[in-house]
């Protein structure tokens, strides 16, 4: 914990993360990163804004990810598969870590898009790792800039659009759009008609029962408000996560009508 507290920790995970040939090393960085995360709030942010360490610390991670194979892992003859696994499990873990911590990282939406093209094309036995990383940055959805918000939308529009996939696939792609619907209702509000209509594609009998009740709750003004009230990682009290007394505006019936009618001609 001290570790964490230190002006050196730029220089310690520099050294850690950079050399491939010493893998425990490496684990015991990734591992030291994710402490750091959680107990040492200086190196990640200075006044406000992104520090150093954040963004080179995530930045790398990135790239050994790529590094190794991506979006999925590559083993390489003589390797330990089982090493290289855990080894990538914790990278998914720390970037996770860091995002969740540095909302001024999330903003520009990369890593967002780096993690859901993760969940569909790496191992599936990664899926679960990638897809914690993805739900702990929800929090930080509801604050996003409206030009942030229309890049994510843009990103998760083809994830719930596009049904040309493999059986062999559907797996990734029910994970990834249970992520997609999970970050439309936490990013947008009841009224927006585009959300909405992400929401109804959501409820396609092809997709998983889990991502068709999630896109449900998109739809019903009761379970979104609670959703939306309860999306905070801030102390409130019961009746403030439930929604009491929280109005809900309606989409426009004239703007969903014209989308359906629009992606409909179009199809």
């Amino acid at each position: 914990k001290i570790a964490t507290k230190s002006k050196h920790i730029p220089i310690i995970t520099s050294i850690g993360l950079n050399p491939s040939r010493y893998h425990k090393l490496k684990a015991a960085t990734i591992q030291f990163i994710q402490a750091v995360a959680k107990n040492g709030g200086d190196a990640i942010l200075a006044g406000g804004e992104s520090a150093e360490y954040s963004v080179n610390v995530a930045a790398q991670l990135r790239n050994n990810l790529h590094a190794e194979g991506w979006p999925k892992l590559e083993t390489t003859q003589g390797s330990n598969y089982a090493n290289d696994i855990k080894h990538r499990q914790l990278q998914y873990e720390a970037l996770g870590d860091i995002l969740k911590k540095d909302f001024n990282l999330v903003k520009d939406i990369s890593y967002i898009e780096f993690l859901l093209d993760s969940l569909i094309g790496d191992l599936p036995v990664l899926r679960t790792t990638i897809q914690e990383a993805l739900s702990s940055l929800v929090v930080h959805l509801p604050n996003l800039s409206l030009e942030s918000k229309n890049k994510l939308k843009k990103i998760l529009i083809p994830i719930l659009e596009q049904d040309n996939f493999s059986d062999e696939g559907m797996d990734a792609i029910n994970a990834v759009r249970f992520a997609a619907i999970k970050y439309i209702n936490a990013a947008f509000p009841f009224e927006d008609h585009e959300a909405r209509y992400l929401n109804v594609l959501g409820t396609s009998a092809k997709n998983r029962s889990d991502v068709i009740e999630e896109a449900q709750k998109g739809l019903h003004p009761y379970w979104f408000n609670i959703l939306q009230s309860s999306n905070t990682a801030e102390f409130k009290s019961t009746n403030e996560l439930m929604g009491v007394g929280n109005k809900i505006k309606f989409p426009r019936f004239c703007d969903f009508v014209n989308k359906l009618v629009t992606e409909v001609v179009g199809a």
